[in-house]
């Protein structure tokens, strides 16, 4: 019950973020709507970049928590499949590969077929959100790669980047929806 009630916790902490963005773009919309504000162009380019922000954080979190439903309907509703993770793997970093040459970074992929039984879907997203995690930390011009293999029953997937890493206590929040203690940034959907 602990689980639930941090999950509602973390939800309520996210609408209240989308409210207090919410707000701030009323704020500003009044200042935009002051015309003293246009005869200083540097104060409204100032104006603009914030609301800009502020828009694109709105929409980031409604985003999020749509997501999310749809990651708990999912849970409870598909049924499992035979799945291959090698090809959810390759099809991930064929869609992020945009953000990978955009960071010039070295990419390998090393896989053999990896079936199971599970939701392709929601293994996908997973998959998307450890390696878009991966590509934001991992600094330009370095190293980042996924790793799949199998052993008997048991699948493994690995994502490793020549990042930063995560301090003790982003580990500890890292499975949580929308943890308070990580940056802002990403899908807010947890590792």
């Amino acid at each position: 019950h602990v689980d639930n009630i941090n999950d509602a916790l973390a939800l309520l902490r996210r609408f209240l973020d989308w409210d207090r963005a919410l707000r701030r773009l009323d704020e500003l919309n009044a200042r935009v709507e002051d015309q003293a504000l246009w005869n200083d162009p540097k104060a409204a380019q100032e104006v603009m970049r914030e609301m800009e922000g502020t828009v694109e954080r709105s929409i980031q979190i409604a985003n999020q928590m749509l997501l999310l439903a749809k990651v708990e309907q999912r849970r409870t509703q598909v049924p499992m499949e035979r799945c291959r993770l090698d090809r959810l793997a390759r099809e991930a970093a064929l869609e992020l590969s945009p953000l990978i040459a955009e960071k010039d970074l070295d990419f390998a992929i090393e896989d053999s077929e990896a079936l199971f039984l599970g939701d392709a879907w929601l293994v996908g997203e997973l998959i998307r959100n450890l390696l878009s995690n991966a590509i934001r930390h991992t600094p330009h011009g370095q190293q980042l790669g996924i790793r799949v293999g199998s052993s008997g029953d048991v699948v493994t997937l690995t994502v490793w980047d020549t990042g930063g890493g995560l301090s003790d206590k982003q580990i500890e929040h890292a499975s949580q929806p929308f943890p308070s203690s990580l940056s802002h940034h990403g899908s807010g959907l947890g590792l």
